[in-house]
């Protein structure tokens, strides 16, 4: 599933994180806790990950909208 791959992103990103935070509703500023520099680093993960290039900064503010955006890329939540 996507999430389990965004799991995977931001253990990289914030490795202190408990990965049980990282859900659908979380929001990566307020409930997760990533600053701005991790924000970056999250999409350069994903961008990494996905072997994907994000054209524009797409402002992610939950998990949600970040497997909404791949999802409108092609990417399959399996």
């Amino acid at each position: 599933m996507i999430i389990d791959d965004l799991k995977e992103i931001v253990k990289k990103v914030a490795p202190k994180l408990n990965p049980e935070l990282i859900k659908e509703d979380a929001r990566l500023l307020e409930d997760l806790r990533l600053d701005s520099l991790s924000v970056l680093m999250f999409s350069m993960g994903i961008e990494e990950y996905y072997n994907i290039h994000l054209e524009e900064f797409v402002p992610f503010k939950t998990v949600k909208d970040v497997i909404e955006y791949l999802e409108k890329l092609g990417i399959e939540n399996k």
